[in-house]
């Protein structure tokens, strides 16, 4: 197992390094590198956090590279089980009639929408809408997000069956939503914490 480690602090202290991820487990989007950060004042915890595109795996201090490793797996796995679980549980069903609601609240001038789904293909997007057949995709990415920035999303999607640009008419349409800048506050944030280009860290995972 390859391991990249920083120069050793003068006061003994651990460093962070780079580990090669555990065989058969993948990164979450968005996501470059796998980073175990030892830390003197964890005893028996290991957790999960996204900072600047780095998946960082917080850890007791002294431990060898195969306990990491061994910890970095259980995490991921736990973390792959726990969005897989998200997704099952945001039905494409509950997603249309979800933007059904949001439209007869607060857009009842844009079309009815003919299709609303979630999609695992929008890796740089947050969503996007087809007007020639009034067809929305979501991405899967936001399963594990709040309420309110999912229906912020599939707002501003809905407004593109009206608008295709984001001039002054679209904004005008998407004022109606009562939390589009706190949604596009936690979407900017949740971009810039795991380098993740869509339009738009916080713990992935607690301590076990």
């Amino acid at each position: 197992m390859a391991v990249t480690t920083s120069p050793r602090p003068r006061d003994g202290q651990p460093v962070e390094h780079v580990l090669e991820l555990p065989p058969g487990v993948t990164l979450p989007p968005g996501v470059d590198e796998l980073v175990a950060r030892p830390s003197a004042r964890r005893r028996r915890t290991a957790s999960l956090t996204v900072q600047d595109g780095r998946l960082v795996m917080l850890v007791p201090a002294g431990l060898n590279l195969a306990r990491e490793t061994e910890l970095a797996r259980i995490l991921l796995e736990r973390l792959a089980r726990r969005r897989a679980k998200q997704v099952q549980t945001r039905s494409d069903e509950a997603l249309m009639a979800r933007a059904l609601q949001l439209r007869d609240s607060y857009l009842p001038q844009v079309p009815v929408p003919a299709q609303v789904r979630w999609s695992g293909d929008q890796i740089t997007r947050w969503g996007s809408c087809t007007s020639a057949d009034a067809s929305i995709r979501i991405s899967t990415q936001l399963c594990a997000m709040p309420q309110w920035v999912i229906d912020h999303v599939l707002m501003h999607e809905m407004v593109h069956l009206v608008h295709a640009d984001h001039g002054t008419g679209f904004h005008e349409l998407l004022a109606a939503c009562p939390f589009t800048e706190r949604a596009r506050g936690f979407l900017e944030g949740w971009a810039m914490a795991t380098s993740t280009p869509p339009d738009g860290g916080q713990d992935l995972l607690p301590g076990s």
